[in-house]
């Protein structure tokens, strides 16, 4: 029984807790905030906005630069492999030519 008292005087408390709480105070310059926005419009883009497309533009530029370093360096890798592979057929064609000078 007392278990039941204990419970519902717990219930109370917590339902009762908000009794003192009181609205809180908007800003009073809230109205004419939203009312400039409004007025002012999509005129003008953010700052931060600017900012961030600069950023990504030279994060995009910088990603192209690197590839196309890359790309160039791959193709003379290959052009400096393939010199070097015909060098080296032509390696047993000249070992067995036998040159007489009588």
């Amino acid at each position: 029984m007392k278990q039941v008292q204990d419970k519902e005087q717990w219930i109370n408390e917590v339902m009762g807790s908000t009794d003192g709480i009181q609205r809180p105070a908007g800003n009073p310059f809230l109205y004419e905030k939203i009312k400039y926005k409004m007025e002012r419009g999509s005129e003008t883009v953010p700052v931060a906005g600017k900012k961030m497309a600069w950023g990504w533009a030279m994060a995009l530029v910088a990603l192209l630069a690197v590839n196309g370093v890359a790309i160039v360096n791959k193709i003379a890798h290959e052009k400096k492999a393939q010199a070097a592979a015909a060098i080296n057929s032509l390696v047993p064609e000249m070992s067995t030519q036998t040159i007489y000078s009588y």
